[in-house]
């Protein structure tokens, strides 16, 4: 039999109905090995290292299709993850975006007028663009900053120094600035509800997690075109603006945008979104794909 530390010896008791493994690589060929030895059918959810990087290793990418192809469903974490991955595997893939439970409802609306309060939070790194970020507000002109209340942006990172010294600069000019280290789970949900927009300035992103945040805290986003923000971002109808390339400039421009507009305009495209991120109906919608799948 199987020894102690096998794919399959933790549900030798028959008590596994179903396995989801989280990558389809490795976790995905622990499942297969599961459903070789007990029968017990699994399902695959991408999460992009496993698509992107080891489907890239000729060996590796024949035992990702195989893995792949016994699943009975198959989930990616991002809208272009599951076409690359429907690309390696000729079989389609569903949208399943990773989210978290949040430890607080919002309370105040956002507001209806000016002047707005803008929300960064995330790692001060190249990738989360918040260089790009500071240069944006320093091309604002007056009548933008009339309209902006605060810019809180919160984080920490490699990035440490730059942010600090451009932050200072947009202190000295007197614009209404705020800068906090890393938020706990709390302060951050504090900071996002007392927000009015939420800046997403990514140069690299698939779907960010503090997206999934925003909609659960009914928060309109500005947001550069990458990864898959441009389908959530601005398919009709819009939960926030998106910027016409990634660029500085061009996040100076869908900031402005944001703010002539009134966040408020955007909540129904993020009650359009909030379903695919809400955990509960992501679990009764896995629950609901097992069952379908044991008993086709």
């Amino acid at each position: 039999g199987p020894g102690p530390h096998t794919p399959h010896s933790g549900a030798q008791d028959g008590k596994v109905k179903h396995t989801l493994a989280l990558w389809a690589l490795p976790s995905g060929w622990a499942a297969r090995e599961l459903q070789r030895a007990s029968g017990t059918p699994y399902s695959v959810w991408a999460l992009g290292s496993d698509i992107w990087a080891l489907a890239k290793v000729p060996g590796v990418r024949t035992v990702l299709e195989g893995v792949i192809r016994g699943a009975a469903c198959r989930f990616a974490d991002g809208l272009q993850l599951g076409q690359d991955a429907e690309v390696i595997s000729g079989l389609p893939f569903d949208f399943l975006p990773s989210s978290r439970r949040l430890g607080a409802v919002r309370v105040r609306p956002v507001a209806t007028a000016p002047p707005y309060r803008l929300l960064f939070l995330g790692r001060w790194h190249a990738n989360k663009g918040v260089d790009l970020l500071l240069e944006a507000l320093a091309m604002l002109d007056e009548a933008t900053w009339a309209r902006i209340g605060l810019v809180h942006i919160a984080g920490g990172g490699p990035m440490d120094g730059l942010v600090r010294e451009r932050a200072a600069a947009l202190l000295s000019a007197g614009r209404p600035l705020k800068l906090d280290g890393f938020l706990d789970n709390l302060a951050a949900c504090c900071a996002l509800e007392a927000a009015d927009y939420l800046l997403i300035p990514s140069r690299v992103e698939s779907i960010p997690v503090v997206f999934s945040d925003a909609l659960k805290m009914k928060l309109p986003v500005v947001s550069m075109p990458v990864g898959d923000m441009p389908a959530l971002v601005s398919n009709a109808p819009a939960c926030g603006v998106l910027a016409g390339s990634v660029s500085a400039l061009a996040f100076a421009q869908a900031v402005s945008s944001a703010v002539m507009a009134q966040p408020a305009s955007f909540q129904q495209g993020i009650v359009d979104r909030q379903a695919a991120f809400n955990l509960d109906q992501v679990a009764l919608r896995l629950v609901a794909s097992f069952q379908a799948a044991s008993n086709a």
